[in-house]
């Protein structure tokens, strides 16, 4: 709010766009959804109107995600697709990749297997041509998220291992970085520590599946080995008849 004070003293419309920005970015993340549409809507506008429109899809982000928080579902996906046009057209894909996630994510809970797949892979195209490995853990667990709802097992366990691998080379990265930091909080020690316990978790779950395929396939064995041990004994209960 005080750098939009001072934005309007100097009239630079380009700081109050950013500020309006933001302010409506951060209604919206403390969960005061009537209030962040107004600065949004009033981004919009001053980006409309004076063309400087790079933020522009990622303030159509934020209001398909206000929309998305009102459950209006349809309103969140229109403004998510003016995003990705936007941002396409004024090479922001930062934005675009966020809106490629939050559309997966949408078309996930929906049950929506075909394009819940487009935007997860798009989400992932967008992160490899940047070059960005930070975000490729997320996109590898979407990719796993939509594969198991389409039942490709294969795939799903696939996606899940490369998504377990990269979070934990940047976990341990992490690790390494700790020794730079002297003033580490203790809510960051706590986001270190959810993450080690959630990566010990997929680790036993995966350890889990490839033990109960194990025994699906051993039961299957004996059933084999049974079924071709009763032929023969009827078979050969037949000759000494």
């Amino acid at each position: 709010k005080e750098a939009r004070r001072i934005a309007e003293e100097v009239n630079n419309t380009n700081r109050i766009l950013l500020a309006d920005m933001n302010l409506g970015s951060r209604y919206l993340y403390s969960n005061k959804i009537d209030s962040a549409p107004f600065y949004e809507n009033e981004a919009a506008q001053l980006a409309t109107s004076s063309g400087d429109e790079y933020y522009l899809a990622s303030i159509y982000e934020t209001l398909g995600s206000i929309y998305l928080k009102k459950e209006d579902n349809v309103l969140a996906r229109q403004y998510y697709y003016r995003g990705i046009r936007s941002g396409l057209e004024q090479n922001n894909p930062a934005s675009v990749w966020t809106i490629y996630h939050s559309l997966a994510n949408i078309y996930i809970e929906a049950g929506e297997k075909d394009s819940s797949l487009y935007y997860a892979k798009k989400r992932m195209e967008t992160v490899q041509s940047m070059g960005n490995d930070t975000w490729m853990g997320e996109a590898y667990h979407l990719l796993y998220r939509c594969y198991k709802l389409r039942n490709q097992f294969d795939s799903a366990y696939k996606y899940q291992g490369l998504a377990l691998v990269t979070k934990d080379s940047m976990y341990r990265q992490d690790i390494k970085n700790l020794t730079a930091f002297q003033n580490l909080g203790f809510n960051e020690q706590l986001r270190l520590k959810k993450l080690e316990e959630e990566q010990v978790m997929e680790r036993n779950r995966i350890r889990n599946y490839f033990l109960w395929g194990g025994i699906g396939v051993l039961l299957l064995l004996a059933l084999v080995i049974y079924r071709n041990n009763r032929q023969q004994h009827k078979g050969k209960i037949k000759i000494e008849q």
